[in-house]
């Protein structure tokens, strides 16, 4: 869910991401603790987010499809923890596909007594800080959960963007069904979906590594078709134009944190500069 915003009021402060300490840097992009005002553009980027609102409490936030926007009345103070994809199947042991495109209560999907401890501990957090707690609670939750590797395969294959699909399906040992079935309950997304998703992520990860890059270029190395190509998925999945995009507040959402790779994508673009 990357999101362009307006951080305003004193409180938390401004929007500044963290990234995580090294044994989360796997699990979490980044966290992050701001007091927000209007959010005018929530960009798909296949993460599931933790998220402490003030007024509403401990939620959250499934893979988005289609970019959003959150009008507010007032600023108020907000905390988060970003789940790379593939990730929240592990921490919230439920299929991801039941949280897209929603925004879900945290009680409603743990037990009660973890979610009134973390709330407890949420509360009586100073505001910088309460992001590090709900990152202590995806810690634990992790700790306790097994993990499978297939859904990080998936990921980092789809990431690198070097495999279609069937050969992606052959290289994991799954049939197209069995990957498109695993693909829904890991990210929420079919494959399909989450390549298009990430791989708008991947050109966003190339602007953001070298501002003087032509969008021309970006395309060739994100893996579009053309400069067409990544305009159309841009128009598609945010609204706007690549320019527009690219312009906005959404290429630093993860702060120095990435859901791609960024320094074998900066690879490729030299590759071809």
């Amino acid at each position: 869910m990357d999101r362009a915003t307006a951080p305003t009021g004193t409180g938390a402060g401004a929007y500044a991401p963290v990234r995580p300490p090294p044994p989360l840097t796997p699990v979490a992009v980044c966290r992050w603790d701001a007091t927000m005002g209007t959010v005018d553009l929530m960009l798909p980027d296949g993460c599931v987010e933790l998220m402490w609102l003030e007024g509403r409490g401990l939620l959250v936030c499934g893979p988005e499809t289609h970019a959003w926007a959150a009008p507010r009345a007032a600023p108020i103070e907000v905390s988060g923890v970003r789940l790379r994809p593939g990730a929240a199947r592990a921490v919230l042991r439920l299929p991801v596909s039941e949280l897209r495109d929603r925004r879900v209560d945290l009680a409603a999907l743990l037990p009660a007594a973890v979610v009134g401890r973390a709330e407890d501990r949420v509360r009586r957090a100073a505001p910088t800080e309460r992001s590090a707690v709900l990152l202590d609670l995806v810690a634990h939750l992790l700790a306790e959960a097994g993990v499978d590797d297939v859904a990080p395969q998936a990921a980092r294959r789809l990431i690198a963007g070097s495999d279609g699909i069937a050969e992606l399906a052959d290289a994991l040992g799954l049939s197209t069904r069995q990957l498109h079935r695993r693909c829904l309950a890991e990210f929420g997304y079919g494959p399909a979906t989450l390549r298009g998703i990430l791989r708008l992520q991947r050109a966003l990860a190339l602007h953001r590594a070298d501002r003087s890059r032509s969008i021309a270029l970006i395309a060739a190395c994100a893996g579009y078709a053309d400069q067409a190509h990544l305009g159309r998925e841009a128009r598609r999945l945010s609204g706007r134009t690549a320019r527009e995009l690219f312009a906005s507040p959404a290429v630093g959402w993860h702060g120095d944190g990435s859901v791609i790779d960024v320094r074998s994508v900066q690879d490729r673009a030299v590759a071809r500069a």
